[in-house]
């Protein structure tokens, strides 16, 4: 998946900042992935989601400071049973590292996002990045990746009614250049047949 996801960030190279491209890439392949500590994250001990975080530089690798994704039991048993949303979830963890707050951590704004958040109908007071803030923005880019990326059977509620092709359809899916996002014929996530999911 971290293949997909840097293939998919050079192929829209155009739309970021060249001075971010090598630090984007460079921060998905250093990611790393481990269990929780449950006595620190007991919730990732049972819930199927995983938690995207930060350490202190050199506690991973010495000098560095790489995101680190905690996956607890849940993640697992949604791997085995729906493998397809599971990687999408993975995708949309693994892209908070391209969040605008992430981005612009060396103290430059990064608008690369400014577009896709606008479409999407984000408030601008939901696009800071002080405490609080951090997460509309997040999510909305991450799930917009990870949409382009990992795609599933279901539709993502906030891409629904065409928004997924007027916000995200001048980027390219990682399938192939050229390759167009379409309006498929989805569910909706949360009402997939029937079934919550």
């Amino acid at each position: 998946l971290k293949i997909e996801l840097v293939e998919w960030l050079r192929q829209n190279a155009e739309f970021f900042p060249p001075s971010h491209l090598a630090k984007m890439e460079l921060e998905i392949r250093q990611t790393r992935v481990m269990r929780p500590q449950t006595h620190f994250e007991t919730d990732l001990a049972w819930r199927g989601i995983a938690s995207w975080t930060r350490p202190q530089i050199g506690s991973l690798v010495p000098g560095e400071r790489p995101a680190l994704i905690h996956i607890g039991d849940g993640f697992l048993k949604l791997y085995s049973k729906d493998r397809d949303r599971a990687r999408f979830e993975l995708a949309r963890v693994l892209a908070q590292a391209w969040a605008p707050c992430e981005m612009a951590s060396d103290g430059k704004t990064f608008t690369a996002w400014n577009s896709v958040l606008e479409c999407l109908g984000l408030a601008p007071e939901k696009k800071g990045c002080s405490a609080g803030m951090v997460s509309e923005s997040t999510w909305a880019t991450s799930s917009a990746v990870a949409a382009l990326v990992a795609p599933v059977s279901c539709e993502i509620p906030a891409f629904q009614g065409g928004k997924i092709q007027s916000c995200l359809g001048g980027f390219k899916r990682t399938e192939s250049v050229s390759y167009p996002v379409e309006r498929a014929d989805r569910s909706v996530a949360s009402k997939s047949e029937g079934k919550s999911r």
